[in-house]
């Protein structure tokens, strides 16, 4: 999320900042829930999180372009940077990392190496990435009113979808699609700035449905979903709020500001958390400057699409 939330109060934030900030996975006392797994310099905008096969988590950070590999017991190295943002990551069935920012979309070899795949003509802010099927990826533009269908087989791009639910109202926050996640034969995205998650029902060939409203009065970052359905969703204001299938909703406290996005855990010891990666509430006009980043740990007590 790229600009300042005006609408949460300073009071609001700093009774946020007031709570205790989650300590290390690595503390050496009983874990607890939130914990950090990594943490890095005030001002590093960290933005999104894709998880590994073999279960460590990849990170962008919008400001140097680069993407952090964190495994599992919380060590973290550069694996990759381009001279460009970075933002929304998914992982291609032959292991390679698909990233997008600005209106570039790069591959990223298992060994960190970087290349261009296409700078999308009339692409803006690419932001959220979903792997559609192998090879062929969906990227929402969140300052384009767009999703782009980026086929890396056919070298090909096109809008998937367009129109006015993907528009930000004018009065509101300038970010339109934002978050996108394929499950259970939908595509679903959140439109920041309208404060709504859409549904998309995928035809056969692979376009789009007629997208409806799948939730109003949620203004959210990126967000993944549960095994029963519930929607885990980055607020960037110190929780993690959850969408029961009900249409219930409940918050995680996370400890931390700037949340910005959300995933699962992908193997035995971590199938039932949740990791977030926050940016400090660099976009929040903190009094005194931004927080550290980190990406932090939190279980549910549910595992996720992936590990299914």
């Amino acid at each position: 999320m790229k600009t300042i939330l005006s609408s949460i109060s300073t009071l609001s934030l700093l009774a946020t900042l007031a709570t205790a900030q989650p300590r290390s996975c690595n503390s050496g006392v009983a874990m607890k829930s939130p914990c950090t797994m990594a943490a890095y310099p005030a001002g590093t905008v960290l933005e999104n999180v894709a998880i590994a096969p073999s279960g460590d988590l990849y990170v962008s950070a919008i400001d140097s372009g680069t993407v952090f590999q964190v495994s599992t017991s919380g060590s973290s190295r550069v694996f990759g940077q381009v001279s460009g943002p970075l933002l929304g990551l998914a992982f291609d069935v032959d292991g390679s990392l698909i990233a997008a920012g600005g209106n570039s979309v790069y591959r990223f070899e298992t060994n960190g190496t970087s290349s261009l795949v296409t700078n999308i003509s009339g692409a803006v802010s690419l932001n959220g990435v979903a792997r559609l099927s192998s090879g062929v990826f969906l990227i929402a533009d969140d300052s384009a009113a767009t999703v782009w269908k980026v086929d890396l087989n056919a070298k090909t791009t096109v809008p998937w979808l367009t129109g006015s639910l993907l528009v930000p109202p004018a009065d509101g926050l300038p970010i339109g699609p934002n978050g996108i996640k394929v499950f259970r034969g939908s595509v679903y995205i959140s439109v920041t700035g309208a404060g709504t998650i859409l549904r998309v029902p995928l035809r056969p060939d692979g376009s789009a449905g007629t997208p409806q409203i799948y939730v109003s009065s949620f203004q959210v970052d990126d967000f993944v979903f549960g095994s029963d359905g519930s929607i885990f969703a980055a607020t960037q204001v110190g929780s993690i709020l959850r969408l029961h299938p009900g249409g219930q909703r409940s918050t995680i406290p996370t400890g931390t500001l700037g949340d910005a996005a959300v995933a699962f855990g992908d193997t035995p010891f971590d199938i039932r958390n949740i990791y977030v990666v926050n940016n400090g509430g660099v976009f929040l006009g903190l009094p005194d400057g931004p927080l550290p980043a980190s990406v932090i740990r939190l279980t549910v007590n549910m595992t996720g699409i992936g590990a299914q």
